[in-house]
């Protein structure tokens, strides 16, 4: 990760985190979705037309011959809207827009700016008190075949959030501590002496 995508303060009583990666690449985010859409639209083509094993026919024309009510034309669509939904998730989560936590004993505010807002100009915020802020761990945000990307998890008020990826574990050991000197409910495994 770039030292200069993430920032954390810690000062006694607060704790901000600040997540600037449109300062190390304006329109990442665009160039990775539509990377993630032709690499999901590439892999719906090949699945519907792809002949299948000793020449027998594509799944496309299987497909073509059945009527808009069968059960192989619902596979089909809800197959592929699962995949554009995985696809649309993961990009999010692997290639954030800016945000931002702020917290103290009290409450928590987490702003981000929207996905598809491509100049980072408009931030939305929620708070949250930090009673209703359960299980701040260090974990894998995103799983996939190729590998896992690790940050920042916790719920808010039944939401689950997925902040920070690629955060070290030096950052979320100090993110975590300060959590914990807040008195913030953490999932860290502390040794005992």
């Amino acid at each position: 990760m770039a030292r200069d995508k993430i920032r954390i303060e810690v000062n006694p009583g607060s704790l901000t985190i600040r997540y600037e990666v449109s300062s190390v690449s304006p329109h990442g985010r665009f160039y990775a979705g539509a990377l993630f859409l032709a690499f999901a639209l590439c892999g719906i083509c090949f699945v519907l037309f792809m002949p299948g094993k000793h020449g027998s026919p594509s799944m496309w024309d299987d497909l073509h011959s059945q009527p808009l009510n069968s059960f192989g034309f619902y596979l089909a669509v809800s197959g592929s809207a699962l995949l554009l939904w995985y696809v649309a998730r993961a990009a999010r989560i692997a290639y954030p827009g800016d945000h931002e936590l702020k917290c103290d004993r009290e409450t928590m505010t987490v702003s981000w700016v929207r996905w598809l807002d491509w100049k980072n100009r408009s931030w939305v915020s929620e708070s949250y008190l930090m009673s209703d802020v359960l299980e701040i761990r260090y974990g894998v945000i995103l799983r996939g075949r190729g590998g896992s990307i690790d940050g920042l998890r916790f719920r808010a008020a039944g939401k689950d959030y997925r902040l920070f990826p690629q955060l070290t574990t030096n950052e979320a050991g100090k993110i975590l501590a300060a959590f914990e000197d807040l008195g913030a409910d953490t999932k860290r495994k502390r040794k005992s002496i």
